[in-house]
């Protein structure tokens, strides 16, 4: 190498690969980063997801954890995840390889499908972390990725998702005990007891959200800067898109918690989450707005049924039954649009 000429990098920056653009791969810094003042970092190239191995095969795991923190000199060790919750990230990233599925290709399957439901997770927010999942290797993060997978699984005929399951829902009991509660942690507990509730364990269910709905308090996840009403998946501001996320993660747990209640044996248990005391609107909205609209009034309707006085709880219920058949009557009504996203919301009313 000549004496004027700058060592490269093996691989682009971190910066350069989120943009897609070309990186000149110079050290100690890219020449777009020095130009924009960013702190330019390298990692190593990563393995595909099919190629990782168990756990329990790689030896020295907690050795090889703390060469991988020194070969960039710019992570800090005090803000990477400690030894235990790193472990954890790729455990979960283990489990997703046995499935032969690539992150993309999970990232893209559960937009397609399960997002026009349930839109409580950002895309743009999403890629932009997966982007650095690889130097940051985030636990809580990890266990998203893992229960997108889970819901998203379609296994060969005469196969089970047993396994799956099992160890994604271990794997999501050890972050609860290991890390903080985070937004990434709830999303995942909701995709969790979403896929219980689809495999005919609606106490499972109910006991997974509500353990996701404690968090949720621990996380202050229901701030009063956060809007009460569920944002419309198609009405997306980019500039207030973390507030969108919180508030819908939020009437995620109001809507399933009141849903996997009706499930129940014994009905009159108590919720632990509280359902705003707002209007919502009836007009015509997508398929997770009229599913907070449903939730909201069934909310309603086990409130009345448990008032003493006859009367009252008469008069309510026959508010609550005009409420009822005007959101069912804009529920049902044809639509040139996805008509499917309705069902759930519809499903709910009924009850």
């Amino acid at each position: 190498m000549a004496s004027n000429q700058r060592p490269r990098a093996a691989n682009v920056c971190v910066h350069c690969k989120g943009r897609k653009k070309k990186c000149d791969k110079a050290l100690p810094s890219c020449g777009y980063c020095a130009r924009k003042e960013l702190k330019c970092q390298y990692r190593r190239p990563r393995l595909a997801l099919h190629h990782a191995r168990p756990i329990e095969g790689i030896p020295g795991i907690y050795q090889s954890l703390a060469s991988e923190s020194e070969f960039n000199p710019t992570i800090r060790l005090s803000a990477a995840p400690n030894r235990s919750e790193r472990t954890l990230s790729l455990e979960a990233q283990w489990v997703i390889s046995t499935t032969g599925r690539y992150l993309d290709e999970i990232s893209v399957r559960y937009f397609q499908t399960v997002h026009p439901y349930i839109p409580i997770i950002s895309r743009n927010r999403f890629h932009t972390r997966l982007l650095s999942f690889g130097a940051t290797q985030e636990p809580d993060f990890a266990i998203l990725l893992l229960a997108m997978c889970l819901v998203t699984y379609r296994s060969d005929p005469g196969k089970d998702v047993t396994e799956l399951y099992l160890s994604a829902r271990s794997l999501f009991l050890q972050a609860q005990a290991l890390c903080r509660s985070s937004l990434r942690l709830i999303q995942a507990g909701i995709l969790l007891a979403v896929h219980e509730y689809s495999r005919r364990s609606p106490e499972q269910a109910l006991i997974t959200i509500g353990g996701c709905v404690r968090m949720a308090h621990t996380a202050r996840l229901q701030q009063p800067t956060c809007p009460p009403v569920p944002k419309c998946s198609s009405m997306v501001d980019l500039n207030d898109e973390s507030v969108d996320e919180h508030a819908n993660t939020w009437w995620g747990l109001l809507i399933y918690e009141r849903m996997f209640l009706c499930e129940q044996t014994v009905i009159d248990q108590p919720l632990l989450s509280k359902m705003p005391d707002i209007t919502l609107t009836s007009s015509a909205q997508d398929g997770f707005h009229q599913a907070a609209q449903a939730a909201w009034l069934l909310d309603r309707a086990l409130d009345t049924l448990s008032t003493p006085d006859s009367e009252d709880r008469h008069m309510r219920l026959r508010g609550l039954d005009f409420k009822l058949q005007r959101v069912l009557t804009i529920m049902t009504e044809p639509s040139s649009g996805a008509s499917t996203v309705f069902c759930w919301a519809i499903s709910i009313a009924i009850r």
